[in-house]
């Protein structure tokens, strides 16, 4: 007796679901049959009793009963019950919906996950993705049948299908040839009128998955099918991209942003993030290698060129260049992992390597004769190269004035010489290939190389060495000089410097460890340059939140010496406030081995606290100290009070320990010498350190106090009294003695500067008359620690910074930059547009409607749609950044649904023919450009192991914005719209890469 026979008479007879489920285990031991081949002859012996008998409820208990029971395994069922399901006996909307609704309450009562359901470990990712594929046909069936007012087929195969989607894993071990299949599939699906919005949203990022692994060809011949679908000709423009075979702008504006904000998350310091950007870059330009490669290298070198003139800035973008845009010329396709924390190497390099890993060898060789053609481009392009040529024995200006030293500018080699042999060194070009582009070229290893194998010693061993304890201060920084001006040590060094950190900082704490982290400190506070090549090459938020670790986890009990430690660790607390203010990590949330950071205290140290707001620790600390700086009968600070206060606390209290004190004395409770007594202990190595915030609190009570004065002479009806409202003297004179003591740190002087330097520029300043207080002094003191010199004005290309000239209005700023950037590129320059300061500056929405303003207005000057384009691709699709504590949103969600897009189609309606139908053109290439730039990076963050807040830039997926768009379009009343969705729909890459503009 067959399964089948043993069924259908156990049905007819009214056999009991259990009883059923004993006679068929007995049957299988008599068979030899396989368990698979069982359950699918036991299921076939069911399904097939559906069609005469509809939805019967009995049939159902039998399927139950043989999942209950381990007879039929789930994955099984499923997998039969779906390929029945194309059958049209089957095809009835209350037999399929109780079925669907079986396996997925059975699912979902197990608790098992859904591989546990409906996968086993043998399963290929094929078997699954093509039981996925007949769940999806299931709604394709389910939409066609007639709709139930008991039976929501549509819902329960929708949700079915989410499960077995969900099972697929890795989509690129599936053949092609079925992701072809089912992505055309779900594309028909998902344009289905009855589909559920959430299994619609779904099935769109699986769609875009899908169409991130199929080839360009076979996407090409989807488009045309599309496209003779909705019987739209091919031969309009298509406006995704940057399509024209010159262009600086698009990767000038690409690599400043990874120069200018290094250290976030998509900044040349950050692994993932930089790469990302160059492979979502390299994507939406949609060039061939070749004249990807030259447009990259020429517009990375236009950018030093352009800011040759100030020194600082062409020693960093000749670091950058030589040792990071090397390596950008990587073939931005199929599956490269890097980890966020990892060093990135020269991306051209992994070109190679990528190149060899992929089986298209016409584009392996395409890359390879890519980065030749690129550098022989750029040697013809003499008048940038001399422009670098007449610079390089250039001694450093002011701003490369490193402790009393100056270093030149750049390597002596020639500019191109250098980059040439780099891209040797790094056997990203071979030898040979060399010398036909540069003949004076020659394989020679860094310097620092040499000296370490000159002195028999490893890299890393010989680094650490000159960078310990052990050697002397200057003989340390007289090396990082020297090691800085050979640009091909950067990597190296940096990497050296990081791993020190971390194995200082992660060990055991003891007297070795703070003083070489002190070091180490003072170094890069007493090396600006070599912080900033540092954090070109490493995450420097890492290096930071090591250091912060150290500091949290100190304890004096464990150093030795107290005194001798919390000096030390002083270095280190001025090396984290200085490195914060100076890249603006004031709101960068930081972690250190899975645990979060404070860093709060550290820029907030002018803040004064009232007694009731301490705590009993910091009250204990509070009064000691107190008593141990500022008592006449006290011995000074004893080892005891050092070891119990912790150096956090200390750096909260001193700004409250100064305000006391005057108080003290301005109520005649302490004298003038107990007072500058316990002030001195501040000039010293000991508390040097706590600085910042003593001077920042005395700048702001002088600014506060002389607002009270004026407001008191003016004779103004005021609630408060006005007794010893003028600022003291005495303010001055400690901010003098403070500052032009010889041990002030100059970590201190640069982060209090420009304070002191407005106090001087105060007019009433020059009417304090003390003879302590020197302003001369004071003015020549903080110029030299800051650098400022009225001689050294970098222009507003060579300072990316700059915003626009200084006579140009604050507001007007982030317009002129605008129009800076179209004439730049208008001219063949590299252009510089700072987006982010440009929103700091006016607030998002008004900085969208000054944008769209000058790109109408750039269009009537002459200036071409692709230019338009670029200019508001970039601004639109700027990953998002925090500066200090403002953190600048991402401008296309703003752009698309915050209103904005809305006042413009308002706009359009009201325009002459002419007018609309450009300004219709400008607003689809911008939203098509800018959505399919977003989806490329998408693509490339997806490729690396990066932190959940980088995978979208924008906040939401691309799909996500484009549903959103398309079902705002449909929404609006505008006349506009329409021809705005009609001519999206028209483009045919656009459509591919987002199927819901189809519709």
């Amino acid at each position: 007796m067959s399964l089948v026979d043993l069924t259908s008479k156990c049905f007819q007879n009214g056999v009991s679901a259990k009883k059923w489920v004993g006679l068929c285990r007995l049957l299988k031991k008599q068979m030899t049959s396989s368990d698979y081949e069982f359950e699918s002859n036991l299921c076939n012996s069911i399904l097939v009793l559906f069609p005469p008998n509809p939805g019967d409820l009995s049939l159902q208990a039998y399927i139950e009963a043989a999942l209950q029971e381990g007879l039929l395994t789930l994955r099984v069922f499923t997998a039969v019950f779906l390929q029945a399901a194309k059958s049209p006996n089957l095809q009835e909307a209350s037999t399929l919906d109780n079925l669907c609704r079986l396996i997925l309450n059975h699912h979902y009562t197990t608790g098992l996950s859904p591989n546990a359901s409906f996968t086993r470990g043998s399963d290929s990712v094929n078997d699954t993705m093509s039981v996925a594929h007949d769940s999806l046909s299931l709604i394709r069936i389910a939409n066609q049948m007639p709709p139930s007012p008991y039976h929501s087929l549509t819902t329960s195969a929708g949700q079915l299908a989410l499960l077995l989607i969900d099972c697929i894993g890795d989509l690129s071990q599936v053949s092609n040839q079925q992701i072809v299949v089912c992505y055309a599939l779900v594309l028909d699906v998902i344009q289905l009128s009855r589909l559920d919005g959430d299994v619609r949203a779904a099935l769109e990022n699986f769609t875009l998955s899908l169409n991130l692994l199929i080839s360009e060809d076979v996407k090409m011949a989807h488009e045309v099918q599309v496209m003779q679908t909705m019987q739209v000709s091919l031969g309009r423009t298509d406006a995704t991209g940057s399509s024209a075979p010159s262009d600086l702008a698009s990767c000038s504006f690409m690599l400043r942003y990874l120069v200018e904000y290094r250290t976030g998350l998509y900044g040349s310091g950050n692994t993932a993030g930089a790469a990302s950007m160059l492979i979502g870059n390299y994507r939406w330009s949609q060039w061939p290698a070749q004249v990807y490669c030259t447009q990259l290298l020429q517009a990375a070198v236009s950018c030093l060129a352009q800011g040759i003139s100030h020194q600082y800035t062409s020693r960093i973008w000749t670091s950058f260049i030589i040792t990071r845009v090397r390596g950008a010329f990587v073939i931005f396709r199929r599956r490269l992992t890097f980890s966020s924390n990892m060093q990135l190497p020269p991306l051209l390099g992994l070109l190679e390597k990528l190149s060899t890993a992929t089986s298209d060898s016409a584009q392996d060789s395409d890359w390879r004769k890519a980065l030749p053609a690129a550098l022989l481009a750029l040697k013809n392009r003499t008048e940038l190269l001399s422009v670098l040529e007449s610079t390089e024995s250039r001694p450093g200006g002011e701003d490369m004035e490193i402790e009393g030293q100056k270093g030149n500018a750049q390597s002596t080699q020639p500019f191109f010489r250098n980059l040439v042999k780099a891209f040797v060194e790094y056997g990203s070009l071979d030898a040979e290939a060399a010398l036909r582009i540069e003949p004076e070229t020659s394989k020679t290893p860094p310097s620092l190389k040499v000296e370490a194998a000159e002195n028999g010693q490893e890299l890393n061993t010989y680094i650490e060495s000159k960078l310990s304890a052990e050697t002397s201060f200057d003989d340390a920084l007289a090396f990082l000089e020297r090691t800085m001006e050979d640009v091909t040590n950067h990597t190296l060094i940096s990497v050296a410097i990081k791993n020190r950190f971390d194995s200082l900082c992660s060990g055991k704490q003891d007297a070795a460890s703070v003083e070489g982290l002190s070091i180490l400190c003072k170094l890069l506070n007493a090396h600006t340059v070599a912080l900033d090549i540092l954090s070109l090459q490493v995450r420097i938020t890492d290096v930071v939140a090591a250091a912060l670790h150290f500091v949290d986890n100190f304890e004096c009990e464990v150093v030795g010496d107290p005194q001798t430690a919390v000096g030390h660790l002083g270095a280190v607390i001025l090396f984290l406030q200085s490195t914060m203010v100076r890249y603006q990590l004031a709101s960068f949330q930081f972690t250190y081995a899975k645990g979060a950071l404070r860093a709060d205290y550290l820029l907030s140290t002018s803040t004064v606290f009232r007694r009731l707001e301490f705590n009993n620790e910091e009250t204990a600390a509070y009064l000691g100290w107190l008593k141990a700086l500022f008592d006449s009968s006290s011995e000074g600070i004893e080892d005891g009070i050092l070891r119990a206060t912790k150096p956090k606390t200390l750096l909260k209290l001193t700004a409250t320990l100064i305000q006391t004190v005057l108080q003290l004395h301005f109520s005649q409770k302490i004298t003038l010498d107990a007072l500058n007594n316990g002030i001195s202990y501040f000039t010293g190595d000991l508390l040097n350190w706590t600085l910042v915030g003593v001077i920042k609190w005395l700048l702001q009570e002088i600014a506060q106090k002389e607002w009270v004065f004026l407001l008191s002479v003016c004779s103004l009806k005021l609630t408060f009294p006005f007794h010893n409202s003028a600022p003291s003297t005495l303010y001055y004179d400690i901010i003098q003695n403070l500052v032009a003591a010889p041990s002030c740190p100059k970590p201190v002087l640069c982060l209090t500067g420009h304070g002191i330097m407005a106090l001087l520029a105060d007019r009433k300043t020059s009417q304090v008359h003390t003879p302590n207080f020197k302003p001369a002094v004071l003015r020549e003191i903080v110029v030299k620690a800051i650098g400022e010199s009225p001689e050294e004005t970098p222009d507003s290309v060579s300072s990316p910074l700059s915003l626009a000239p200084q006579t140009t209005s604050y507001l007007e700023q982030p317009r002129q930059a605008i129009r800076d950037a179209f004439s730049a590129a208008r001219a063949g320059k590299a252009p510089s547009l700072d987006v982010s300061r440009g929103v700091l500056v006016l607030g998002p929405a008004k900085y969208l409607r000054v944008l769209w303003t000058e790109l109408l207005a750039g269009l009537q000057l002459g200036s071409d749609m692709d230019l338009c384009r670029r200019i508001a691709t970039h601004a639109l699709t700027c990953p998002p950044i925090n500066l200090g504590y403002s953190h600048i949103p991402p401008l296309l969600p703003i752009f698309l649904h915050g209103g904005m897009l809305h006042g413009l189609l308002k706009a359009l309606d009201h325009q002459l023919p002419a007018e609309q139908t450009l300004n219709v053109e400008l607003l689809v290439s911008i939203i098509t450009s800018s959505l399919n730039a977003v989806l490329q990076m998408e693509w490339a963050l997806a490729l690396r192991n990066v932190e959940a807040e980088m995978k979208h830039p924008m906040g939401q997926t691309s799909v996500t914005l484009a549903r959103r768009l398309n079902a705002d379009l449909k929404r609006s009343t505008c006349t506009s719209a329409a021809t705005i969705l009609q001519r999206l729909a028209s483009t045919a890459s656009f459509v591919a890469n987002f199927p819901i503009m189809a519709m």
